[in-house]
């Protein structure tokens, strides 16, 4: 699910009064991006498109019940499910890995 608040505000740091003058300024097709705003057809490549726009990651563009910190080393990916999305909670997660 999108973030509209989060595409809102940073619309709204960056100057910019319409999804119209958003398409063009971020160079994405305008029914695609009121795709990616009515949560129609999210694709990869438009959100990527989007997060470059705003220099921000696809992450701060979704909104999502369920979060992951990958742990990758030289032999294995590790993957812990995160009952929130916050800094905090990923470090602590990272200092048990790193201390186990």
């Amino acid at each position: 699910m999108i973030n509209l608040s989060k595409i809102n505000k940073l619309m709204k740091v960056n100057n910019i009064n319409s999804y119209n003058i958003l398409s063009k300024k971020a160079a994405i097709p305008y029914t695609t991006l009121l795709n990616i705003i009515n949560n129609k057809d999210v694709r990869i490549s438009s959100l990527l498109s989007l997060s470059n726009f705003f220099n921000v990651s696809i992450d701060d563009l979704i909104i999502s019940k369920i979060y992951y910190l990958n742990i990758i080393t030289e032999k294995y990916i590790r993957t812990y499910k995160l009952k929130y999305k916050n800094e905090f909670f990923k470090l602590l997660v990272l200092e048990k890995y790193l201390l186990s």
